[in-house]
């Protein structure tokens, strides 16, 4: 497996909840690994946000479509949902993804949960073979 990046400083502005596409999508089908399956992590980092009107968050999705937008009947490998007080410049998150049978192209999309927001919010998405962030698991003490 290797890296991908989806993103790189790039800016969502006025998101909705129809959403956006990364600015870089993976042709699984030239570039991908066998069988055109995916095992790992999507990596996102929050590099700048100006937030207005986002009452409900934001939601980084993992898609697959037969077309270089991923919009036309999307396959979703995998989402996370962040909350408006989450999306701060310097945080960090990850989610696991695996799947197999995918369309031809992959590529990152970001979406409002409900309203829109006024405002950019500037992300890097990229795809790892693991997590790249410190995912700080403690135990609980007995």
């Amino acid at each position: 497996m290797r890296d991908f990046e989806f993103s790189s400083s790039q800016t969502f502005t006025n998101t909705n909840s129809t959403g956006e596409v990364s600015e870089n999508i993976w042709d699984i089908e030239e570039n991908g690994p066998v069988d055109n399956q995916v095992l790992g992590w999507i990596n996102i980092t929050v590099l700048s946000a100006t937030i207005s009107g986002l009452t409900e968050g934001l939601i980084i999705e993992l898609r697959s479509s037969d077309n270089t937008n991923i919009s036309t009947t999307p396959l979703y490998l995998g989402a996370l949902q962040l909350g408006p007080t989450e999306i701060v410049a310097g945080k960090q998150f990850a989610f696991g993804v695996c799947r197999a049978n995918l369309k031809k192209y992959v590529g990152g999309w970001a979406r409002a949960v409900n309203t829109a927001n006024t405002g950019a919010i500037v992300l890097d998405i990229e795809f790892n073979t693991d997590p790249v962030i410190e995912m700080n698991i403690q135990k609980k003490p007995v």
